[in-house]
């Protein structure tokens, strides 16, 4: 998912493109269940293809892929193994350590070519920091093998520029003027910093406006202050972050002129409020599926609603793909997708209507013996 500024946008198309030797692949993050990707699902496999033991089938692991370096710059380069049915890149924060939850990982499929090369940032959304780079070959579920031991590629420190706040506003006229934070989103694949506003007027006064939180998962973000009617005001703004992986600690952005305040309300161009009576959005509740479709629930303004969801043909990068659809309190069309993404996480949205906005599914799932499990995340 990588986020077009964002969005914490998310996984874009769910499709892997793949030439010869160079992989490009969808990007998740790991939740509490990275442990659980490609679970031994107990699949009948030859029996001339292990040993039982008590019953169980004891498998071969794969071997170790071989050559696993990253650069400086992100690149990653690695020779593969036979029988391996993908492979997944995971990056620990180094604060947190291996047992942290600073945890993300992206999947690299399997090429025609045994010698993989790419970037962690196609493959991985990643905030700025200082990581701890592993590899792991994964089996195929109904066969002889299982995954092979983790292979470290030791330290990876990503650093880049902090964004410049853009700032919109909205006077109403009355003594309060709304700022936004409008692209507070870009701030998810760096450091989130603090964001403040200093706001001069014509007769000669300096207000300070902080933005309290800056929630990097959504555009709407907003600060407020009382001005006067009668004044024209400037508004700079600036970020800083006691971050060591940023560029530059302090990034001016945004200068605003707002003329000569009157009792009409005013706006900027692309001011946008938080869609949603009383701020109420569109939030999932719960996923039940089966390899051939099921339900999805979302709650609108607290208001619990099953959407139909439909196997389709698997996208690439995909175990299990679902069309969803169905109807709003007002008989609005709902439609969306789902991935089961092969490495263990959640794909897909369910489309913004009305007053709504989308939702991005996050999480993970699991199958066992037929039965999936998603758990779904924040």
């Amino acid at each position: 998912m990588k986020k077009s500024r964002k969005i914490i946008t998310a996984c874009a198309v769910f499709a892997a493109a793949l030439t010869a030797g160079v992989c490009t692949a969808c990007s998740t993050t790991a939740f509490d269940s990275l442990n659980s990707y490609f679970t031994d699902l107990g699949n009948i496999v030859d029996p001339d293809s292990g040993s039982s033991e008590n019953g169980s089938v004891v498998k071969t692991p794969l071997d170790t892929p071989t050559e696993f370096t990253v650069g400086a710059d992100g690149t990653y380069s690695f020779t593969g193994v036979e029988n391996a049915s993908s492979y997944i890149i995971r990056m620990y924060g180094e604060a947190n350590g291996e047992n942290g939850q600073d945890v993300y990982s992206g999947v690299v499929p399997v090429g025609s070519s045994n010698k993989y090369t790419g970037k962690l940032s196609d493959i991985i959304d990643h905030t700025y920091g200082a990581y701890s780079v592993e590899l792991v070959a994964y089996a195929k579920k109904a066969s002889a093998y299982s995954d092979s031991a983790a292979v470290k590629a030791g330290s990876f420190v990503a650093k880049g520029d902090l964004s410049a706040p853009q700032i919109e506003y909205k006077w109403d006229g009355n003594g309060t003027m709304k700022f936004q934070l409008r692209n507070a989103t870009d701030y998810a694949l760096q450091v989130v910093p603090n964001v403040t506003l200093t706001v001069t007027g014509s007769d000669g006064s300096v207000v300070s406006v902080k933005f309290d939180s800056v929630d990097v998962t959504t555009e709407y973000v907003y600060a407020e202050t009382s001005l006067k009617s009668g004044v024209a005001y400037t508004v700079t703004s600036i970020a800083t972050t006691d971050s060591e992986y940023v560029n530059s600690a302090n990034v001016d952005g945004d200068r605003v002129d707002i003329s000569e305040l009157s009792n009409e309300e005013i706006r900027s161009d692309d001011y946008t409020e938080r869609r949603g009576p009383g701020g109420a959005s569109l939030s999932l509740k719960g996923v039940s599926v089966t390899a051939d479709g099921g339900t999805v629930t979302v709650s609108m303004m607290g208001q619990d609603n099953k959407l139909t969801a439909t196997a389709t043909e698997t996208a690439d990068g995909s175990t299990y793909s679902f069309a969803l659809s169905g109807k709003g309190g007002m008989g609005e069309a709902i439609i969306g997708n789902l991935e089961l993404l092969s490495d263990g996480t959640l794909g897909g949205k369910v489309n913004g209507f009305g007053p709504f906005s989308n939702v991005n599914f996050k999480g993970t799932w699991e199958e066992t013996d037929g039965v999936i499990t998603v758990s779904l995340g924040k």
